[in-house]
């Protein structure tokens, strides 16, 4: 399972996560339509933002799991932006209101963003402690210092 994980591109998965929460949208949408209840303008933002704040979660996870972290790291802030700036554009095309009109949706678009950032800065930070942490292992057992300990 990880291996698949491993295997799977940012932009990939950003793009899986917009059709999904466009697939919850149409599916909201249609009950909505059969059952003669109209559609409020703030469910289109929740369902925009959902898939951007499920993806801050998830593209900082692989970032631990990547061989190549500062590559995949670039790619994940793009895919992220790539992600907001798509979602962003079709809520604003449903609804017919921009993100600068709406005070409630752009505190909700600061606190995605910024929650994207921390998790990815907690993530890299985390994977360059670990590499940090296993080149120390490997030197100290090749040093002097692990003959002592070896020994007795």
């Amino acid at each position: 399972m990880i291996d698949k994980i491993k295997l799977i591109n940012p932009f990939v998965m950003a793009g899986g996560f917009f059709l999904l929460f466009i697939l919850i949208y149409l599916g909201h949408a249609s009950v909505n339509f059969i059952s003669g209840i109209p559609m409020k303008d703030t469910d289109t933002w929740v369902y925009a933002f959902g898939g951007c704040m499920i993806y801050s979660i998830f593209g900082p996870i692989h970032v631990l799991l990547a061989s190549n972290t500062h590559k995949y790291y670039n790619q994940t802030i793009m895919s992220f932006f790539g992600l907001l700036i798509l979602s962003v554009l079709c809520a604003s095309l449903v609804t017919g209101t921009s993100i600068f009109n709406l005070p409630v949706q752009r505190k909700v678009l600061i606190f995605v963003i910024v929650a994207f950032f921390v998790f990815i800065t907690i993530a890299y930070l985390v994977r360059r402690l670990e590499r940090w942490s296993r080149k120390y292992d490997e030197n100290f057992l090749k040093s002097d210092k692990w003959d002592k300990y070896d020994q007795e």
